[in-house]
């Protein structure tokens, strides 16, 4: 470096600079910038330093080659020909210019593709980490930000005293349960909490209400008629559901519940596939919010519970949920179960991570009603799994009978599906094009990740689901997984 007479770039001589110590090669087709930082580190300096003392006084965006030359102890023209030879150099970013993510990693991979550049060129011509390079290399699409850790609060050392009160409280009829008031009150006045506001304490309580299960030892309060919040509109089909689950279908789907809690891992699907062979749990819930819509015996959310997750399982028959608060205890694991509707959720908004269903609402429910319920659930990032009968199956199926090779359905209008039991009950169910499940997922602010059409892996048995024969599936999917976050 040159000679110094002070602590930093203003204070040095700057019309006697000398060789650095060590004096890396500059590379044929190497940026300017690239060679300075490579300069810098091999000699222990910070880059940046470096940089603003080979700044050209009269040109601040460009750094003097001639003192570049005198520091790495080589020909200035050599120098020249290196780092301008085979290609231009850093392109130019405005600074006014504003661009999506997914266009700059567009601009990346094309110019990988056709440049064919290094990861630490790349970085330079769009101005990014080499970070950033390579997860444009590695995917199109970025990733989700990552929340950050939470932020210390003064309500830290009372949150334990608020959740015992909700635990408390869950066992309590609803006009017994104290407010966010009252336990705003019982802070300041029993544990001096006099910096804590009541807006503070409100918004703490009203989305952890509906997560915490009563206390261990405490029973939760018995389901009661459920005589309002159902929505009916479309042709009462949600009361007859109920109706239909409470009074036979549950008898015969209750031998498969004791199993499923059972498990060590979990199974899907008619054909019972493994985890292992078609993961729609995420693969780590460890700590998410989770709401199971069209829950049944709850199965799904005890999976979830055994693996970290906070499950609340919400569904529309009594007898369904009586089986899994039995299971409950049985197991030893406790999660709240509310007795509701899926297309009009108890629930506040932005209250969970993940939201799934298997052959609950994504069967039984409409879609036009119970998808925006479930996005207004998901937080930011959150993530929506359904899983049910694939569009083709259904529209292979007839009305009674087993799927044929003949469609017996139009696809334009796919909505609201009427099947007969051998007794010839009829059962409204409901499943929509692929393209239009898109389309309704955008509106709602959910992208789609994934679409699964589910193979029957080889071996596999279904026993009880007679409308599928199995020279059917070994061709065609009988079940599709969707996977989709929120925005």
């Amino acid at each position: 470096m040159p000679a110094s007479t002070g602590d930093g770039p203003a204070g040095q001589d700057r019309d006697q600079p000398r060789p650095l110590p060590f004096r890396p090669r500059p590379a044929a087709g190497e940026t300017t910038a690239s060679y300075v930082r490579r300069l810098a580190r091999a000699n222990h300096l910070r880059p940046g330093y470096l940089r603003r003392y080979l700044q050209d006084p009269g040109n601040p965006g460009q750094v003097r080659l001639d003192w570049l030359a005198i520091l790495a102890d080589r020909d200035q023209a050599a120098v020249e020909r290196a780092l301008t030879a085979p290609h231009p150099g850093p392109r130019l970013r405005p600074a006014a210019r504003k661009q999506g993510k997914i266009a700059l990693f567009t601009e990346i991979r094309q110019d990988a593709e056709q440049a064919g550049l290094s990861v630490r060129a790349l970085a330079d011509r769009h101005g990014v980490h080499r970070r950033t390079v390579r997860q444009a290399l590695e995917s199109p699409t970025p990733a989700p930000r990552r929340p950050g850790p939470p932020r210390a609060s003064r309500l830290d050392p009372y949150k334990s005293v608020i959740d015992d009160i909700l635990r408390t409280d869950a066992a309590s009829r609803p006009r017994d349960r104290r407010t966010a008031r009252d336990i705003h009150h019982l802070l300041v006045t029993e544990h001096g909490a006099t910096r804590i506001s009541y807006s503070t304490v409100s918004n703490y309580v009203a989305p952890r209400r509906p997560f915490l299960p009563p206390a261990a030892g405490i029973p939760s309060e018995p389901p009661r008629p459920y005589d309002h919040g159902m929505a009916d509109e479309a042709g009462g089909h949600v009361p007859v559901t109920r109706q239909q689950w409470d009074e036979h279908m549950s008898a015969w789907f209750e031998r498969y519940a004791r199993p499923r809690w059972a498990a060590a891992e979990p199974y899907w699907g008619m054909w019972c596939i493994p985890q292992s062979w078609l993961p729609v749990l995420p693969a780590d819930p460890a700590g998410a919010d989770a709401v199971e819509l069209g829950c049944g015996t709850a199965y799904v959310s005890a999976w979830l519970a055994r693996r970290g997750a906070r499950p609340v399982g919400i569904d529309v028959s009594a007898r369904q949920l009586a089986t899994a608060r039995r299971l409950q205890g049985e197991f030893g694991l406790r999660f709240p179960l509310v007795h509701g509707d899926a297309e009009r959720i108890p629930l506040a908004s932005t209250c969970a991570d993940l939201v799934i269903s298997e052959y609950g609402a994504s069967l039984w429910c409409d879609p036009y009603r119970w998808i925006p319920e479930a996005a207004r659930l998901l937080r930011p990032g959150g993530r929506l799994v359904f899983m049910a009968e694939s569009t083709l199956a259904r529209m292979c199926l007839p009305e009674k009978g087993p799927a044929t090779e003949r469609l017996a359905r139009d696809l334009f209008g796919l909505h609201q599906v009427v099947r007969r039991g051998s007794s010839g009950t009829t059962y409204q169910q409901f499943t929509l094009p692929h393209g239009e499940w898109i389309r309704l997922m955008a509106r709602c602010g959910l992208v789609v990740e994934d679409l699964i059409e589910v193979q029957v892996p080889p071996g596999a048995a279904n026993n009880d689901f007679p409308e599928y024969p199995d020279e059917w599936v070994q061709r065609w999917p009988a079940e599709e997984a969707w996977f989709a976050r929120r925005r």
